[in-house]
């Protein structure tokens, strides 16, 4: 019997995915697999809008803050772990479902890992460290001069892919544009979905960004913020996730709960256009309005239409 191939949901944050994937799970019995990057780690659950234990229990959730935050993953390894998840539906007649808005992730997962080198720890460091002290647009600098091409694909104020572009001209001393393709659509598929992007108007999302920044900050983010820094170097990547850095500078008294949910709102707001900008440039995606009235329904019934093929 031919099974059919994983439902893919994906959009800006707080724009729906994860409601709707809930609907979607309970309508086709299906698990849901995380493919948010920061969803992963044990101990982050309130400060990513994680799933709650209700949420658990409706419906199977597999990598949800399953990994320990001393050993960050990355693309390569979210692909071994998405594949390996989706193997374990298949085995128990589910439906796989994957959900989350790290588009690297998924388009990894939907074309395969680019040939760049993994990462190296010490040399991620003292870029990391570099960008502490002198800054996005220092590195981003260096990297226009070393790589224009490489740098012309990421924004100057994005800091993750900036570093990582850095630590692979360090590795390889070679220019990682030559490493990192530019258009993957051209590249054959290692694994087939049904595309689905969830797509918010900023007019419909700026107020569910600001009251969802209110809702989350509260005791429990408190308390995982706190045992975060008990068990983490102040240095790890993840202490800088939004909500647990402004989160912490608030427990260190230097900001008080309304400049911590301000600048909480202030960096989801930035994180979600640059979503948007990411998602712009795939022509994979099935777009749904996320305002959309009966949106699951509407989802679900392109799906068996088109017989629940990518």
């Amino acid at each position: 019997m031919t099974m059919a191939p994983p439902l893919v949901i994906a959009g800006p944050t707080a724009s729906g995915k994860s409601g709707v994937a809930l609907t979607l799970a309970e309508a086709l019995n299906g698990a849901i697999i995380c493919a948010d990057s920061r969803q992963f780690y044990e101990g982050m659950v309130v400060g990513t809008a994680g799933p709650s234990e209700r949420e658990r229990a409706q419906v199977p959730h597999l990598l949800f803050h399953d990994f320990s935050p001393e050993s960050p993953l990355d693309a390569a390894r979210f692909v071994r772990l998405a594949d390996e998840a989706i193997g374990k539906c298949r085995k128990q007649a589910q439906q796989p479902i994957l959900v989350g808005g790290t588009g690297l992730y998924l388009r990894s997962w939907r074309y395969g890992i680019d040939d760049a080198p993994p990462s190296d720890p010490q040399i991620r460091e003292h870029f990391e460290a570099r960008l502490r002290q002198e800054g996005i647009a220092t590195l981003h600098a260096e990297l226009l001069n070393l790589d224009p091409q490489a740098a012309s694909r990421i924004h100057p104020n994005d800091p993750v892919r900036t570093v990582r572009a850095l630590e692979i001209h360090k590795i390889t001393q070679k220019p990682p544009s030559r490493l990192l393709p530019g258009n993957f659509a051209e590249r054959p598929l290692r694994q087939t979905g049904h595309h689905v992007l969830i797509w918010p108007t900023l007019e419909w999302l700026r107020p569910r960004l600001q009251a969802r920044a209110r809702e989350m900050f509260n005791e429990e983010l408190i308390k995982e913020v706190r045992d975060l820094h008990k068990r983490l170097p102040a240095e790890n990547r993840l202490l800088k996730t939004m909500g647990y850095e402004e989160a912490h500078l608030y427990v260190q008294g230097k900001i008080s709960e309304e400049e911590a949910i301000a600048q909480m709102i202030k960096r989801q707001w930035t994180y979600a256009r640059r979503q948007r900008t990411w998602f712009k440039k795939e022509n994979w995606w099935r777009v749904y309005p996320a305002d959309q009235p009966n949106l699951a329904r509407s989802i679900l019934a392109d799906w068996r239409d088109v017989g629940a093929t990518s």
